[in-house]
């Protein structure tokens, strides 16, 4: 691997002092998105809208889940870390899903 590619090693990983290569070119994105936001009027956004929420209706659900994960947001998880007295070198980890609503360590017992 590093005959082909002399700044690789031959693990593949890249080798000390390898100069980065030129990434993306500055402002392009900023470019592309200010095309998008020209071409599309509120119009075309609500009727987008529309479609996607009549496809959710109908039971897609990946669109119900981007409809309602921009209005509403997403489940928020909560880590609780416990550990047992009878074995003092184990933590047992649980996740629970959190309501927005109601976002007190009680609440994670609900999930």
């Amino acid at each position: 691997m590093a005959d082909q590619f002399p700044d690789r090693l031959n693990n593949g990983q890249f080798a000390k002092g390898c100069k980065p290569g030129p990434g993306r070119p500055p402002g392009r994105t900023e470019q592309l998105r200010a095309v998008l936001h020209d071409s599309i009027t509120p119009e075309d956004v609500g009727r987008i809208l529309r479609s996607l929420y009549a496809q959710a209706e109908a039971g897609d659900t990946q669109a119900a889940k981007l409809i309602l994960g921009y209005a509403i947001g997403q489940p928020l998880r909560r880590y609780m870390f416990e550990r047992d007295d009878t074995a003092p070198n184990e933590i047992r980890v649980t996740i629970r899903g959190l309501d927005r609503a109601d976002d007190s360590p009680e609440g994670a017992n609900k999930a």
